[in-house]
């Protein structure tokens, strides 16, 4: 995985080297608690952990998903921005102040979850963050 990101997303790699990675940590999408339960893993925490453990990056989870939501591979454009509106919160906003992140998701398809999950991260004064998912 990291091969490809590092031949496919160079601005990511060279942007983490600029500091050496000091101000940076890797984060995900979190499924809702009984969602994680019924699947018995979140198949996005498991892909961040991994990139974090390759780039020497820090893996925290400082999302949570606050309310249980509709599938979003279910439901049309409009519907999954307003299916996540709201849905996320930050767990410690001290832990991600002034920090440069690297938030995962497994999928994106219209940018809702990822869209809302930064909207957060930067209310909780994240510095920056970039958006990493697997498939489009």
């Amino acid at each position: 995985m990291l091969r490809y990101w590092a031949e496919f997303s160079p601005l990511l790699l060279e942007e983490i080297g600029k500091d050496r990675g000091e101000e940076w940590l890797v984060t995900v999408v979190p499924l809702h608690w009984k969602r994680q339960n019924w699947r018995g893993f979140n198949q996005s925490s498991l892909m961040a952990k991994e990139f974090a453990d390759k780039l020497g990056l820090p893996f925290v989870e400082v999302l949570v998903r606050e309310k249980e939501t509709a599938q979003q591979a279910r439901l049309d454009r409009k519907q999954r921005q307003s299916n996540v509106f709201n849905v996320f919160a930050v767990l410690e906003p001290a832990k991600i102040e002034s920090k440069k992140i690297i938030l995962f998701d497994d999928v994106w398809t219209t940018g809702a979850t990822m869209r809302e999950c930064t909207y957060q991260l930067k209310k909780a004064k994240a510095h920056l963050v970039w958006g990493v998912t697997i498939a489009r």
